[in-house]
């Protein structure tokens, strides 16, 4: 009786300690996600689906499958900081520094930002981002315009610069010239109401997403203010939008005000400014 009493005692240790302290496929992804995480604060990591984490940072972003380590963990759980070890290693090699890497100068580009966005903004080198103060509210912040990503831009930094040899003056202008490339044809993104004019984004256009920037040439804020024979009333809701009536036009100053409470900001995350601004042919100021 002893003897059969003891040999369920060593099946009921086995069980506990082979079956049930194992984690499910759940449970080893949060796990993972959590010892990565303390292994690197700039990358932002989250739970895709059961073995699968997302990641990302800069506008990068990369899926991480783990199919392969939870095998490997349920065969031999007492390998378990080996496994994660391994994961960990392979997925900051992705978001490691590349000290040689240089930055297309065909490809900088401002973008207009909340202020408050520089707080969180991060560079691979950890150095300060390159940025322009456009108005009390906004920024510009100079990018590299990419295909790949989940926004299709990278930030770069001060040190990044340096290595190209542009300094924060000339590459104003070089990003301006860039800008135009992207942009050399407003007709597609040019939606006319009664009221007002929008420009927007339509599909996958390359340059749409810097559609707000088009408020730092001269010459398109000059066509504007031609065509309307008047002083401007711009709304600036997103990256990708831009909404311009003529100052004596209440009904679409109105629309514009409304717009913005209802529509547009729905997502705090998008915002550029709720407020609107006035040129005046010489400056740009708000309304």
């Amino acid at each position: 009786m002893k003897r059969i009493l003891l040999i369920i005692g060593l099946l009921f240790i086995t069980y506990h300690l082979t079956g049930q302290d194992l984690m499910n496929k759940s449970e080893f992804t949060k796990y993972v996600l959590k010892e990565t995480s303390k292994t690197n604060q700039k990358v932002r990591l989250l739970v895709f689906d059961k073995l699968i984490l997302g990641s990302k940072f800069n506008n990068l972003s990369f899926l991480h499958s783990l199919k392969d380590e939870y095998p490997a963990y349920k065969s031999k759980p007492e390998q378990l900081p080996s496994i994660v070890a391994r994961f960990i290693a392979r997925f900051g090699s992705i978001y490691a520094l590349n000290p040689t890497y240089k930055i297309d100068t065909t490809q900088i580009v401002p973008l207009l930002k909340p202020k408050e966005f520089l707080n969180k903004t991060l560079t691979f080198d950890e150095e300060k981002v390159v940025s322009k103060e456009f108005n009390k509210d906004l920024v510009i912040i100079y990018v590299e315009n990419q295909e790949k990503g989940y926004n299709g831009y990278r930030f770069f930094s001060t040190k990044e610069l340096e290595r190209i040899g542009l300094n924060e003056d000339n590459m104003h202008a070089l990003a301006l010239k860039n800008l135009q490339g992207l942009l050399p044809d407003l007709s597609e993104y040019t939606l006319d109401r009664p009221v007002y004019r929008m420009y927007r984004a339509v599909g996958k256009s390359k340059g749409s997403k810097y559609l707000s920037s088009l408020l730092l040439l001269p010459e398109f804020l000059a066509n504007e203010k031609n065509r309307l024979n008047q002083d401007l009333v711009i709304g600036i809701p997103k990256e990708n939008q831009l909404i311009i009536a003529g100052k004596k036009n209440k009904q679409g100053i109105r629309e514009m005000k409304m717009y913005a409470r209802m529509n547009y900001y729905l997502k705090k995350d998008q915002l550029l400014t709720k407020k609107l601004y006035r040129y005046n042919g010489e400056q740009l100021k708000k309304y």
